[in-house]
């Protein structure tokens, strides 16, 4: 069971140490009300949590080239056997366009956005297949080694139209940063200890979490799940300093000193260094 999944529900000790060690929440919850507004909202509805995902692969592909291989994408597609052929067939073609586009610190024009948007959404059904104790999906359906084509034709119009809104919001909000130290998907090493944990991006010493949500409240589980990372990098591997989120339909950015951020959710009674050493005590 993954981080997130053991900070969703409550009757386990993971969820319990967070709880009892960090309890107050509402100056961070009080912060993001004050930033949260969604301006970038989708015309017709779509699927949330695939735009979400989407959008994670956009922006990472705007600051940094990543190889498909390493993607949580391709372990969604290894997790399927039948969908290896169809994974293959997909992974070249986005290589290809990749090599092609060499989006990294770019624009790109609209009908080239158009088919970006598409490749970012498959990626994200394949990551759902990974991510999901029960995955369900479109993919699903395709032929055995279905085509690039047969992949694009699978993502919806309304998500496309939402995903070059929020792409253009993302390009502009993080055009100062690509110059900076870039790591996409960092897992710690702690991430074992609960089952796998690997957070969106770390720019420099800061963590942040992506979020395309429509909710103008914080949930305990979200806040809980970014200062677990931060616990989880157990050896300070990324010497992680702050931490915060990106509201991708404000677009936003909030952000948090670390040690600030625990010694106000613990009311001075835990530092970082404390919290990664009484959490390996769980395992």
């Amino acid at each position: 069971m993954s981080l997130t999944s053991l900070l969703s529900k409550r009757d386990n000790s993971v969820r319990e140490f967070f709880e009892n060690k960090l309890p107050i929440t509402k100056p961070f919850q009080d912060a993001w009300r004050k930033t949260f507004a969604v301006n970038i909202y989708p015309e017709h509805p779509v699927a949330w949590s695939l735009v979400g995902a989407a959008i994670d692969y956009r922006i990472r592909y705007f600051l940094i080239n990543t190889p498909v291989e390493s993607l949580v994408a391709a372990r969604g597609a290894t997790r399927i056997s039948q969908m290896a052929p169809a994974w293959y067939n997909f992974s070249q073609g986005l290589t290809s366009f990749l090599a092609q586009v060499k989006p990294v610190g770019q624009t790109i024009d609209d009908a080239t956005e158009q088919i970006f948007a598409k490749y970012c959404y498959c990626l994200a059904m394949y990551e759902s297949l990974f991510r999901a104790q029960n995955p369900t999906s479109p993919l699903l359906n395709l032929p055995c080694g279905a085509s690039v084509e047969e992949h694009l034709n699978l993502v919806p119009d309304e998500a496309v139209k939402d995903l070059l809104s929020l792409t253009k919001a993302a390009i502009t909000s993080f055009t100062p940063h690509r110059d900076k130290n870039i790591i996409p998907n960092p897992s710690f090493k702690g991430s074992n200890d609960v089952g796998g944990a690997d957070a969106d991006i770390i720019i420099d010493n800061w963590l942040i979490d992506f979020k395309t949500v429509k909710e103008p409240s914080l949930k305990r589980d979200m806040l809980y799940q970014l200062v677990g990372y931060a616990i989880l990098d157990y050896d300070d591997r990324y010497k992680i300093s702050h931490a915060g989120f990106y509201l991708s339909r404000a677009p936003a950015f909030l952000q948090f000193e670390i040690n600030q951020m625990i010694d106000t959710m613990s009311q001075g009674k835990e530092t970082l260094f404390g919290l990664r050493f009484q959490f390996q005590q769980l395992f």
